[in-house]
């Protein structure tokens, strides 16, 4: 492990994992929900934040592949494709992160001080955004969207094979649409006043609503930005397409 590039990791031949570093850095979570649109009222106000240590973000989401892989059993609601994104609750979400964890101290790979966990969604949007703050990182044309995601307008209404639309500006992939993404966070209110906030993150253990981010194969353009937030059922009892994007921190 080297700070200050992406890693690349070989668990086997068919299993490789690849994570791009981030910096620390500042920027501006959240938006102006000048409409007083619904679907923005969990992500506003806007309010700077900083990150004050650097990280590595999965470039991908973790397919079904590396699920077998990594937990040695097929991931939940398993249907046939490796490169699909593998579907879980947030507890067996976290249990993936452990045992990779695991994996990669056997391997000597990763190193003490280090753990694997879910990204808080300040890290989460922080990566997303890539130093951008428009609505999506590649501007406010939503002619462009179809270009990085998969959404109700051309998915066929089921999940999609990890990797095949445009990067954000950092190089990682399907950020908007594909499946919902598990934060360690549980849901709550962002601050009224724009207060400077440093490596924030929400951890009540008796929470049961966490945070996603990304949306969904289904979801609709307006739903799919850097800012937006999602509040699910810890143990995603519906079984929505909810899937994981560790970090290395």
């Amino acid at each position: 492990m080297k700070i200050g590039y992406d890693l690349e990791i070989t668990v086997t031949d068919v299993c490789k994992l690849s994570f791009v570093w981030c910096n620390p850095g500042m920027f501006v979570m959240g938006l102006n929900n000048t409409n007083n649109n619904h679907r923005y009222l969990m992500a506003s106000p806007p309010h700077p934040v900083e990150i004050t240590k650097g990280f590595w973000i999965s470039r991908f989401l973790i397919t079904q592949e590396q699920w077998l892989v990594i937990m040695g059993e097929q991931s939940p609601l398993y249907v046939q494709g490796e490169h699909l994104p593998a579907d879980c609750d947030w507890d067996e979400a976290n249990n993936f992160c452990n045992s990779l964890q695991n994996l990669l101290v056997s391997r000597q790979i990763l190193e003490a001080g280090y753990q694997v966990t879910l990204p808080t969604e300040a890290q989460w949007e922080y990566a997303c955004r890539a130093g951008t703050s428009t609505f999506w990182y590649f501007g406010d044309d939503p002619d462009e969207l179809k270009k990085h995601a998969w959404y109700s307008e051309n998915s066929p209404n089921k999940k999609q094979s990890v990797g095949q639309k445009l990067p954000n500006p950092w190089g990682i992939y399907d950020l908007y649409g594909n499946m919902a993404e598990w934060c360690q966070d549980n849901s709550w209110v962002y601050p009224k006043e724009p207060v400077l906030r440093q490596d924030p993150v929400t951890i009540k253990v008796d929470s049961n609503l966490m945070v996603t981010r990304g949306a969904e194969y289904n979801s609709l353009q307006e739903e799919l930005g850097s800012s937006i937030r999602w509040a699910e059922l810890k143990h995603n009892p519906y079984r929505e397409p909810i899937g994981l994007r560790p970090v290395i921190s």
